[in-house]
């Protein structure tokens, strides 16, 4: 026999809130292998990480730029230094430590240990560190080396884009030579004929 539950509205929205989350959860941290932007994360980071973990990042109203991915890369691009989706991974690794069980073990002993200092604060005292924490480092230099590791790995992306744009066109063109019956690999280009003079 079936068990029947009543739920609530609130219940019900809830659990559609959780169902939610976990999956963009999953969704990030599946594009997430490792943190290129910052790869050592310090104890500044690792507080922000505590109270986003506890409570929630919309208590900032400077990262209400829309819903909660655009909050997470407002604040780890423009504080920390890095990426939402690596904010992300530091807030489920405390929230391991905090007793949640969501399968994330890859904790650091920073993060144990900022856990063990500031864990038990009260939500105001923890965001107060906070709000220093963010005054001191909002659009500082963890932003400007993020935003020049950003455009370098931008332009990589693009010079490999151009790169294989230019191999496509070679291969479209070694193809349509085969096609003539020609060999490619014997051909040389000796220059460009102007489109006007071709005509």
């Amino acid at each position: 026999m079936k068990k029947v539950i009543k739920l609530t509205e609130s219940h019900l929205i809830d659990i559609v809130k959780r169902v939610i989350w976990e999956q963009l959860v999953s969704n990030q941290l599946s594009e997430v292998k490792k943190d290129v932007y910052k790869p050592e994360w310090t104890k500044d980071d690792t507080i922000l990480s505590l109270y986003i973990a506890k409570y929630d990042i919309m208590d900032f109203p400077e990262f209400r730029v829309g819903g909660h991915k655009e909050a997470y890369d407002e604040l780890a691009n423009r504080v920390i230094g890095s990426t939402g989706n690596s904010l992300l991974r530091q807030q489920l690794n405390i929230e391991w430590l905090l007793g949640k069980d969501n399968n994330q073990s890859d904790v650091s002993d920073l993060q144990k240990q900022v856990v063990d200092e500031y864990g038990k604060m009260s939500r105001d005292e923890l965001k107060q560190i906070c709000r220093k924490i963010i005054n001191h480092n909002m659009d500082g230099e963890n932003y400007q080396n993020f935003l020049k590791q950003r455009e370098a790995k931008r332009k990589g992306e693009r010079a490999k884009e151009e790169e294989i744009k230019k191999k496509a066109a070679k291969d479209k063109l070694d193809a349509e030579f085969r096609r003539l019956g020609h060999d490619p690999s014997r051909m040389k280009l000796i220059g460009m004929v102007p489109k006007s003079a071709a005509e």
